[in-house]
């Protein structure tokens, strides 16, 4: 194992991260509730640095130190729409010392200058992560989506009002923990961008 990396963490989309923490119980954590599912399938799409589970080192309270679109393009070497949903929810883990993580390196020259924070753990089998859950949750990628504060590039005015609805929440959590329903006029929200 590379005796720097301590935490990794793994970005995904909602619905992604509902299916991997769908098992998941803090109280009673069981091995294999919750995995991570290894990429095998061939084509640079899904394997591009190998096959096995992807990770970046860098934390999802990180992201503000390189500012949104340089982490989502560091992440995907894109900041479009696609590339910026798959970075809304993170799972940071403890580096289990077996897992033997290795820095990505592309067996395409064109994109390794451009993709920078890509670590693997080798394997094609998936990864139980349950006991080495650090912390995990939606991150400030799908909060600035939201507010309209970050627009993903190639996304027209009509189709960022759309993201941003798509995104609103349909129940808010009050602060003794039970829901309700978000009243929130999301038509009168303005995005803070000269182009739309």
């Amino acid at each position: 194992m590379n005796s720097q990396i301590t935490y990794l963490t793994h970005y995904t989309n909602k619905a992604g991260y509902d299916a991997i923490m769908a098992k998941y119980d803090p109280k009673n954590p069981a091995p294999n509730q919750v995995v991570l599912r290894a990429s095998v399938l061939e084509g640079k799409q899904h394997t591009h640095y190998g096959k096995g589970v992807y990770f970046s080192p860098i934390g999802a309270t990180e992201i503000f130190l390189f500012g949104i679109k340089e982490f989502v393009t560091r992440l995907f070497n894109s900041d479009s729409e696609a590339a910026a949903l798959k970075c809304t929810y993170h799972i940071t883990v403890k580096v289990d010392k077996s897992w033997y993580p290795i820095m990505a390196v592309a067996s395409d020259e064109k994109f390794k200058p451009q993709i920078k924070d890509i670590w693997l753990v080798p394997q094609t089998d998936d990864l139980d992560i349950t006991a080495h859950i650090d912390s995990h949750g939606e991150t400030v990628v799908l909060d600035q989506l939201r507010k309209g504060l970050y627009k993903p590039s190639g996304v027209s005015a009509e189709g960022f009002a759309q993201l941003m609805a798509s995104l609103r929440p349909s129940q808010l959590v009050s602060r003794d923990g039970t829901t309700v329903d978000a009243e929130v006029d999301w038509s009168k929200l303005v995005p803070l961008f000269d182009d739309i």
